[in-house]
């Protein structure tokens, strides 16, 4: 068969094939049905790679004269399936070519609808990394300067990195702030999370060293997707469109969260470190500047979920936000907004990208 391959690809796409059988009269007309449940990207498969075709059909096993209850069973092995009129070798073939292939399964003298598989080759792009550091942290926290002080030294090492300061018990406290601090259990403080992944400490304290190492190391990695934003300012509203896109293919469900920041609020600010010693005295860091204040969330803090869409190669995925300048943002123009994508099952932050309110930016491809 012509689109068949000796080589078979490392990915496996499972898809599920349901037939339903009806037997008592309780049940409608027999009937067949074919469905699709690929967890990844619908009825899209890859080229050179396996795909596994799942046959299952409906039995019903409630007792006669009751409503119908319905449970699944394999019919994988039992089924007779064919790939574009072509009979093939138990359940599994491997697409040749960028094409659409019929799939049908045949059972028991019944014949499913046909399945329209299109197959594309994988994509090959990569996107620089940009990593986010969610600083856990308010005014009265003496040691908390330790996350600021290493942020700033981060700064001569890579831009590659979205700082957020989720403030805790201050002027500078918010809804949204809260909510972040009880989703991830946040009890001690100084605290900080890299790409939601995992928390900036040591034996239950602040390592700069070991931190800026850790971040150092990740963002060299690539990332398969990347980020594009594009900020309006029209009066007193803020319109924001972002635009992801998937170099590669992606097995999980993706989240999005976009964040509203403000720099250069100045407050004071508690200092028990030998960091800042210009402008502290008797413990207290005087008009200490505030960067990357967390001040609006444009989505859930967690994540809203990204349709099913984005998860194919080169496909863009794009929302558009509309919001009035919110109340305790001080400066427009020291305002930027942090947008990132999520796994939904892991909540690991797999690209983020920032924009200045009013600015644009593109997509940063690597290759």
């Amino acid at each position: 068969m012509k689109f068949f391959e000796k080589n078979r690809g490392l990915a496996i796409i499972a898809i599920m094939i349901f037939m339903f059988s009806c037997s008592n009269e309780n049940t409608l007309k027999d009937k067949v049905e074919l469905k699709v449940t690929n967890y990844n990207s619908g009825t899209i498969a890859f080229v050179g790679e396996e795909v596994v075709l799942q046959v299952k059909k409906k039995v019903n096993i409630s007792p006669q004269g009751n409503s119908p209850y319905y449970q699944d069973r394999d019919i994988s092995r039992e089924a007779i399936i064919y790939v574009n009129d072509e009979k093939i070798d138990g359940n599994t073939f491997i697409p040749a070519s960028v094409n659409t292939y019929r799939v049908k399964a045949v059972y028991e003298g019944q014949e499913s609808p046909v399945l329209q598989l299109k197959t594309q080759n994988r994509g090959n792009r990569a996107f620089k990394k940009n990593i986010v550091i969610e600083d856990y942290t308010g005014d009265w926290c003496g040691f908390c300067p330790r996350v600021s002080h290493a942020i700033e030294l981060l700064k001569s090492k890579t831009n590659q990195f979205i700082p957020v300061a989720v403030h805790t018990n201050d002027i500078m406290t918010n809804a949204y702030a809260n909510q972040l601090t009880r989703y991830f259990d946040i009890t001690a403080f100084p605290s900080a999370m890299i790409d939601r992944k995992r928390f900036w400490r040591e034996a239950g304290d602040i390592d700069e060293g070991t931190m800026l190492d850790k971040i150092t190391n990740r963002i060299e990695e690539k990332a398969f997707l990347g980020l594009k934003l594009v900020s309006r300012l029209e009066g007193n509203n803020i319109l924001l469109n972002v635009k992801a896109m998937f170099g590669n293919m992606y097995p999980n469900k993706t989240k999005l969260v976009v964040f509203a920041t403000e720099d250069g609020v100045v407050q004071d600010q508690a200092n028990y470190t030998e960091y800042y010693p210009e402008i502290t005295t008797d413990g207290v860091a005087k008009n200490f500047v505030h960067d990357y204040v967390l001040r609006y969330a444009l989505t859930d803090v967690r994540g809203e979920e990204m349709n099913s869409s984005q998860f194919i190669s080169s496909n863009l995925y794009e929302r558009d936000f509309q919001i009035a300048v919110p109340l305790n943002i001080n400066n427009i123009s020291k305002v930027s907004f942090v947008a990132m994508v999520l796994d939904s099952e892991t909540n690991e932050i797999l690209n983020a990208r920032l924009v200045k309110a009013g600015q644009s930016n593109e997509f940063e491809f690597i290759n």
